[in-house]
């Protein structure tokens, strides 16, 4: 969880790349999926062993396609010269996050749900550019919280999203019998 005016700061303090963000158009519904399962691959690792599902495509692209319905401010991409997504992000507005502020004492809350960059574009930028766009888009919108689910084991992801201010609300404990010995 974060506050958006604090996210509007620390995003203003940091130095960034300004690369040409636009919105998802319906021709972008087969990448931006591959992008989202990419992002859920990567993460899988850190995120406790939950299980993959065979169905996993298939939601990841209704999501993709809901996204793309829901366009500015809550989805943009940063496409490379060839014109493949180099970056993604999507923001669920509040009516449909209330699952990710529903025990925290706050009214309500837009959801950074997905946030990915093409291996080889990381590091330039693009991902802090789509951010401080969504984050002030969000604040046009009057919202004054955002929550994230983040792999907080992931050893890029978790101190990116800590260093904006986004605090973890919850913690999920995980068995795994043989990790540790007692």
């Amino acid at each position: 969880h974060a506050r958006v005016d604090a996210l509007q700061r620390r995003l203003a303090a940091r130095p960034g790349e300004s690369p040409a963000i636009a919105t998802p158009i319906p021709a972008d519904e087969d990448a931006l999926t591959e992008a989202l399962v990419a992002l859920q691959a990567y993460d899988h690792p850190f995120m406790g062993g939950f299980p993959v599902r065979d169905t996993q495509r298939r939601f990841m692209a209704q999501h993709a396609a809901a996204a793309i319905a829901r366009g500015a401010p809550w989805t943009s991409v940063v496409r490379d010269p060839e014109d493949a997504l180099a970056a993604v992000l999507t923001v669920t507005p509040p009516a449909e996050s209330a699952w990710t502020y529903a025990d925290l004492t706050i009214d309500s809350a837009a959801y950074l749900g997905f946030a990915w960059t093409a291996p080889k574009r990381r590091g330039e930028g693009l991902m802090g550019a789509l951010i401080r766009q969504a984050v002030d888009g969000v604040a046009r919108q009057g919202i004054e919280d955002m929550t994230i689910g983040f792999a907080y084991h992931n050893p890029l992801g978790a101190p990116y999203w800590m260093g904006l201010g986004f605090a973890p609300t919850w913690a999920t404990w995980v068995h795994a019998p043989g990790l540790v010995e007692a």
